[in-house]
């Protein structure tokens, strides 16, 4: 398992601190950011590097409930 994770269904007022703030509980995050038009306008989707794939586990044994600022999320590993 790596130590990255693509996130979808993002609120389009997220930003790279509330999605780093969201997986911080799972470990280190090293980057948290959050994809936007050339409008600066988020497109829902995200990516996030965690610091070990323990913590990348972890975050894929609570996938069915995980929230991102009262949002239900979508999170895998990316092929």
């Amino acid at each position: 398992m790596g130590t990255r994770i693509h996130v979808s269904g993002l609120s389009y007022f997220c930003t790279d601190a509330t999605l780093r703030q969201a997986f911080i509980q799972f470990g280190t995050v090293a980057l948290a950011h959050v994809l936007r038009d050339e409008c600066g306008h988020s497109l829902g989707l995200g990516i996030v590097h965690m610091a070990r794939s323990e913590d990348v586990e972890r975050v894929f044994n609570v996938q069915r409930l995980f929230e991102v600022s009262g949002l239900r999320v979508n999170v895998w590993e990316p092929a």
